[in-house]
């Protein structure tokens, strides 16, 4: 479906990712207040942050940058917002293009679907920050399942 977003992404597998110890990171981004989450592989638990409070994405990346240097994250979990019915607007591009300016800190950027976390989070960006984490969690320890190959036929050649 258009505007869906994979929570592990082509490079990565759940295997892989869950065999890292590391560190997770996870941003609800907004064009004021961008609410950040921490969490681990290990327990598969995040707990909120900070809020940062910048008007754009250059001074987000770098208010970034030193959170980024302290806590080494393995992977940086970014909410991407969509309409209700999984439609993209103009924040789905604006956090697409935010993705692409993070990868500059040499850590994979994975999306993950961040419909109503902010009513789960209490409108705390923080707190939404990390219900977008336990979602990452949650999709790494019970991927979906992948379809079916079509079994070949013997008789067609």
């Amino acid at each position: 479906m258009a505007g869906s977003a994979s929570a592990i992404p082509p490079a990565a597998t759940p295997s892989s990712v869950l065999s890292g110890s590391g560190i997770v990171l996870a941003l609800d981004y907004g064009l004021v207040r961008t609410g950040l989450a921490v969490g681990n592989l290990i327990t598969h638990t995040g707990r909120p942050l900070k809020i940062l409070q910048a008007l754009n994405r250059t001074v987000l990346l770098e208010q970034l940058a030193p959170i980024i240097r302290e806590w080494q994250p393995q992977t940086l979990v970014l909410g991407l917002p969509t309409h209700p019915d999984g439609a993209e607007h103009e924040m789905t591009r604006a956090t697409r293009n935010l993705a692409g300016r993070l990868r500059r800190f040499g850590v994979p950027v994975v999306l993950v679907d961040e419909r109503y976390s902010s009513v789960e989070g209490g409108h705390d960006d923080a707190q939404a920050a990390a219900v977008i984490l336990e979602r990452y969690f949650a999709q790494l320890l019970n991927p979906p399942a992948e379809p079916l190959a079509e079994p070949s036929h013997p008789d067609a050649t």
